[in-house]
């Protein structure tokens, strides 16, 4: 073998041990915020009005406050029809706690067991290897558990965990 050739393996076998270093060391923060809150199988042909999320310790069974937060628009998917986005404003919720959604005063979905995992998308690869990112893994969505995965900093579940309030008159 020549001095040459060593050299390039030498290089690819090094350069392989580095990327590997440098993308096996990530990990998921949970103090990402939450950008977007997606409902699937949003049948209704009404779109929410308003929606307030609030964020809560976690652990605490909804019951120690921590902030609220303002949904600033609610808008169907365009990609996706049946699928609802509610994006947040400038004030964000992170993963780290548990967090209630209440969209027109009636439709409540409490989220606790927030579960981010790291990806490896062995499907679409980059320079260095297969694509590696952040997921939700898993929720629970009063009391139901999602293991539709998304992005981080998104939350994914079906609307007919949804839980009624009832109406103050």
């Amino acid at each position: 073998m020549t001095f040459n050739k060593m050299r390039i393996i030498l290089f690819g076998v090094m350069t392989t041990v580095l990327s590997c270093f440098s993308s096996c060391s990530e990990k998921c923060s949970y103090q990402e915020p939450i950008e977007d809150i997606l409902i699937n199988d949003w049948d209704s042909n009404t779109i929410p009005l308003h929606g307030k999320v609030y964020s809560f310790k976690k652990g605490t069974n909804f019951r120690e406050l921590i902030d609220s937060f303002e949904v600033s628009i609610i808008e169907r998917n365009p990609a996706q029809p049946n699928c609802l986005v509610c994006s947040l404003g400038d004030k964000k919720p992170t993963h780290e706690n548990d967090i209630r959604l209440i969209l027109d005063d009636m439709l409540l979905y409490d989220i606790s067991n927030i579960t981010l995992s790291w990806f490896v998308d062995n499907r679409h690869w980059t320079m260095g290897g297969p694509m590696e990112y952040c997921i939700v893994s898993s929720l629970s969505v009063n009391g139901h558990v999602s293991r539709k995965t998304i992005f981080s900093g998104r939350l994914l579940f079906s609307q007919k965990y949804a839980r009624r309030l009832k109406k103050l008159r």
